[in-house]
C-alpha cells in the first residue's frame, strides 16, 4: 500500500487535462506522486511535466482515505470513477491562487476551479465539477455534480446547471435560466430559455439540435 505524506497527492486521468491539474497542484504547494492511466494496465516510461506515469491497477494500493484528484475532462469517465471511490478515497478541491471564489458560496469536493474564474456570493457548486479557465460564475448561481464550464463562460446571476452538463467554450447562460441535467451546450451558444434534459443545444440563441440517449 502507497503511504503518503501531508502534501502529496495522486492524480487518476493522464489526458491533456492533467496538465492543468499538476500545475494548479504546483501552485498549491502539493505534490503530485505519480499518475495513474486510466487506459492502461501497464507502466508508462514517459511522464507528464516530471511526474511518471503508473497503470491504473495501483489504483488498488491506494489506502482508505489518501488525497486523490481525478484529471479528467471527460465528463462521463470522471463520474464513474468518482462514484465508484467516493466514499474511499479523499477527493479535494484544487482552486487555483489566481481565481476570485466568494466566503460565502458552498462548495463540495473533488472540484477544479481553473486559472482566473470568478465565482461570486451565495454560488453553489456540487461535487466533481470542472469551472475553466476564465469562467464567469455570478451571484447566486448552483452548479450541480458533475457539471463541466468550458473556458471564458459566463454564469449570470441565478443561474444553474444542473447534474452531468457540458458548457462549451465561451457560452452564455442568462439570468435566472436553468440547463437540465445531461445537456450539452456547444461552444459559443447563448442560452436565453430553460432547456430540456438529455439534449443538445447550438447557437445565438441557443436552440435544441438533437436529444442524447
Amino acid at each position: 500500500m502507497y503511504s503518503l505524506k501531508r502534501n502529496e497527492i495522486i492524480l487518476i486521468g493522464s489526458g491533456g487535462h492533467s496538465r492543468m491539474i499538476i500545475e494548479c497542484a504546483r501552485e498549491l504547494k502539493y505534490t503530485v506522486k505519480f499518475i495513474l492511466d486510466i487506459n492502461s494496465k501497464k507502466n508508462s516510461k514517459e511522464k507528464i511535466l516530471g511526474i511518471p506515469i503508473k497503470s491504473i491497477n495501483h489504483i488498488n494500493e491506494l489506502k482508505k482515505n489518501s488525497k486523490v484528484f481525478l484529471s479528467i475532462g471527460d465528463n462521463l469517465l470522471r463520474f464513474k470513477f468518482y462514484k465508484k471511490y467516493k466514499n474511499y478515497f479523499n477527493f479535494i478541491n484544487l482552486i487555483h491562487p489566481s481565481s476570485y471564489v466568494a466566503k460565502n458560496i458552498i462548495m463540495g469536493n473533488g472540484n477544479f476551479i481553473a486559472p482566473k474564474v470568478i465565482i461570486n456570493s451565495l454560488s453553489k457548486v456540487g461535487n466533481n465539477c470542472i469551472i475553466n479557465s476564465g469562467s464567469i460564475v455570478e451571484h447566486e448561481c448552483e452548479i450541480k455534480d458533475n457539471s463541466h464550464l468550458g473556458p471564458g463562460c459566463i454564469m449570470c446571476g441565478r443561474a444553474k446547471l444542473n447534474s452531468n452538463v457540458f458548457v462549451g467554450t465561451g457560452s452564455i447562460i442568462l439570468p435566472k435560466i436553468s440547463v437540465e441535467r445531461n445537456c450539452i451546450v456547444g461552444a459559443g451558444s447563448i442560452v436565453l430559455k430553460k432547456t430540456s434534459p438529455n439534449s443538445l443545444y447550438l447557437g445565438r440563441p441557443a436552440k435544441l439540435k438533437k436529444k442524447i440517449k
